[in-house]
C-alpha cells in the first residue's frame, strides 16, 4: 500500500481517469465514499462530467440528506438500493484504511471497489491485464468498449497446448495454488473445482482490483472455493500452509524468471505440496526454435539491451526440483516452450 499522502493535482487527474473509465465500461451509477476533505479538494462537481455519481456515501448518519462537494450525501444501504456498481472510496490514511477493512458487503452486492488516491502502485502490465478485463466487464454490460492494445487478446482462453494438461490435473475437492494469477485468465479454467483455492501475485492492483471483483462469490462466507487472494514479493508463497496444495500451477509467468527466481519459487513449490500433489509450469528454452524466435520478434527491438522473457533449459530446472526432493518431467511442447510436471517424490541430492 502507498503511504498516506496529501490530495494533489495528479491525484484529481487519476479521479476524473477512474471516473471516465468506470463510466466508459457501463459500471454505472457511481458513488464515492467518504464526506471529508479529500472528496473535497477531488472536486466531483468539475470533474465528473459525463459520469453519473449517484452521491457521496458516508458512515455518520447525521450526514445523510444533506450535501458535501456539490452531491447529496447517503448511506451505504442506499447506495446498494440504488443499483450502485462502482464505489470511489475518496479518502487517505487510516480513514482509507477503515472503509477498505468494510468492502465485503460492497464486493457481495457486486459493487467494484476503488480508492483515490489510489491504495495501489501500478505497472506497465497492470495495466495491459485491467484494460483487457475492462473490456470484458464492457461486453458483459452490453456497452461498446474500443479495445486499445495488441496483447491479450480479450476473452482467450489460453494456449490449448498448456490448458488441456492443466484441465487434466484438475480433481473436485483439490486444494490448488496459482502463481502468478493477473487477472484470472486461468483462475477461471479451475476454481469453480477447488475446494481451497490459493490465487498469488506480484502485483497488490490486480489482486484487489480485479481478481476479488471478478472472484466475489468464492470469496463471500460459505463460498464453493474458499478464495485465498495472497500478496507475494518473496517468492516464498507466504500464506500458503505448508503440505497444504494437490497442485501448484503457472501459466505463462515463468517465462519470465531467471533460473535463481525459479529456483527461490520450485523451493517454496516444494514446501506446499502435499505428497503425492503435483505442480505444472510452462517456461521458455533457449536453442533452435528458442533462438529462432528471439532473432525474429525480440532481437530487432533489443538495441544492446535485453527483453522481458528469461530463457531457461529443462536440465536446469530438473537440477533445482532434485534438491529439493521432487521429480522433473517435460509433458508438452510448442516451438519453444516447455511445460514441465513436478511431482514430490523425486530423489534428492
Amino acid at each position: 500500500m502507498l503511504g498516506a499522502m496529501y490530495t494533489t493535482t495528479a491525484d484529481i487527474e487519476r479521479f476524473r481517469d477512474a471516473l471516465t473509465r468506470l463510466t466508459s465500461i457501463g459500471q454505472t451509477p457511481i458513488a464515492l465514499y467518504g464526506a471529508g476533505r479529500v472528496v473535497r479538494q477531488l472536486e466531483p462537481d468539475r470533474c465528473a462530467g459525463d459520469a453519473p455519481i449517484l452521491g457521496i456515501i458516508d458512515d455518520d448518519p447525521g450526514k445523510h440528506g444533506s450535501h458535501w462537494a456539490g452531491l447529496a450525501v447517503i448511506s451505504l444501504e442506499q447506495a446498494i438500493a440504488a443499483g450502485v456498481k462502482a464505489v470511489i472510496i475518496t479518502a487517505e490514511g487510516k480513514m482509507q484504511d477503515a472503509i477498505w477493512a468494510r468492502r465485503a458487503l460492497m464486493r457481495e452486492h457486486g459493487i467494484q471497489v476503488m480508492c483515490c488516491p489510489p491504495r495501489f502502485g501500478g505497472r506497465t502490465w497492470d495495466d495491459c491485464l485491467i484494460h483487457e478485463q475492462d473490456h470484458l466487464t464492457a461486453q458483459a454490460n452490453g456497452v461498446a468498449h474500443e479495445y486499445a492494445q495488441s496483447y491479450p487478446t480479450p476473452g482467450d482462453p489460453g494456449a490449448q497446448w498448456l490448458r488441456e494438461p492443466l484441465l487434466g490435473e484438475v480433481r473436485p475437492g483439490m486444494s490448488v495454488c496459482e502463481i502468478g494469477c493477473g487477472s484470472g485468465r486461468w483462475t477461471a479454467h479451475v476454481i469453480a473445482s477447488a475446494a481451497d483455492y490459493f490465487a498469488v501475485d506480484y502485483s497488490e492492483r490486480l489482486l484487489f482490483e480485479v481478481m476479488e471483483h471478478r472472484f466475489a462469490e468464492h470469496l463471500a462466507p460459505g463460498g464453493s472455493s474458499g478464495l485465498r487472494l495472497l500478496h507475494d514479493e518473496s517468492a516464498t508463497l507466504a500464506g500458503v500452509p505448508d503440505a497444504s496444495c494437490d497442485l501448484v500451477f503457472s501459466m505463462d509467468v515463468f517465462v519470465h524468471l531467471k533460473i535463481d527466481l525459479v529456483h527461490q519459487y520450485l523451493r517454496a513449490i516444494a514446501r506446499v505440496l502435499r505428497p503425492g500433489g503435483a505442480a505444472l509450469i510452462d517456461f521458455i528454452g533457449w536453442g533452435g526454435a528458442g533462438i529462432e524466435h528471439y532473432e525474429a520478434h525480440v532481437e530487432p527491438d533489443n538495441r544492446g539491451g535485453h527483453c522481458i522473457l528469461f530463457y531457461n533449459d529443462p536440465s536446469w530446472i530438473e537440477a533445482s526440483a532434485r534438491r529439493f526432493g521432487m521429480s522433473s518431467s517435460v509433458v508438452a511442447q510448442s516451438g519453444a516452450r516447455f511445460l514441465v510436471r513436478l511431482e514430490r517424490g523425486g530423489s534428492g541430492d
